[in-house]
């Protein structure tokens, strides 16, 4: 999605007549109409008649999955619709295309940011030499222990399979009981202020993927 417009459209060719040319070309049912509905939609409609050209990157982005719905589509492929926006643009494309998610069609999302897939994706995959699908990698069965303060987490480390400090949290893969990790840390001197179940973090989950393919 980068030359959202593609090569076929006429130089200076305003938002709509883009838009309506995809339209015909896909052979819409009454196009005219399918891109108005679209322009409101996308909130493009006061836009429709600026050159393509003169649009923010933003506005380009919507156009080209506005121009993507045209023929409404069963499933719709999306490769970095995000890329390169700013902040308030990113979240209104991530928030049309959650909007599109929660309807009938299925869309495939490339993409780099993975905090993109932790908000839209209902299932996920890394390409990584091969298909690794999330499941996986990705530990379902993490605890985040938040303490009162800082505290040496050494009084739990034979309770679990791994153990991570960030601050005044530790996050642990547990081979023992939640019950029984506590009260491992209680009787250390630890104040416990919180436990909480948790999941690896996707961006935790693929770093971890490349340490071990480099290490092979």
């Amino acid at each position: 999605m980068r030359d959202l417009a593609g090569p076929t459209r006429r130089r200076g060719a305003a938002a709509r007549e883009n838009l309506v040319y995809f339209a015909e070309l896909q052979q819409a049912t009454e196009p005219g109409r399918r891109c108005d509905a679209l322009l409101d939609r996308f909130a493009l409609r006061e836009h429709a008649d600026r050159p393509f050209a003169e649009l923010s990157r933003g506005m380009k982005q919507k156009l080209a999955i506005a121009r993507a719905l045209v023929h409404d589509p069963e499933v719709i492929l999306l490769d970095e619709p995000t890329v390169g926006l700013d902040p308030e643009a990113t979240r209104e494309v991530r928030g049309l295309i959650a909007d599109l998610a929660a309807g009938n069609a299925t869309i495939v999302l490339c993409t780099h940011h993975l905090d993109e897939v932790e908000r839209l994706c209902s299932r996920a995959a890394f390409i990584a030499g091969r298909l690794v699908g999330i499941h996986e990698i990705r530990r379902n069965d993490l605890l985040r222990i938040e303490l009162a303060e800082p505290f040496p987490p050494d009084a739990i480390r034979s309770l679990c399979h791994s153990l991570r400090v960030s601050g005044t949290a530790l996050l642990v893969e547990p081979r023992a009981e939640v019950p029984e990790i506590v009260a491992a840390l209680v009787r250390a001197g630890a104040r416990v202020a919180a436990v909480t179940p948790q999941q690896d973090r996707l961006e935790d989950a693929w770093l971890q993927l490349l340490a071990e393919a480099r290490a092979a």
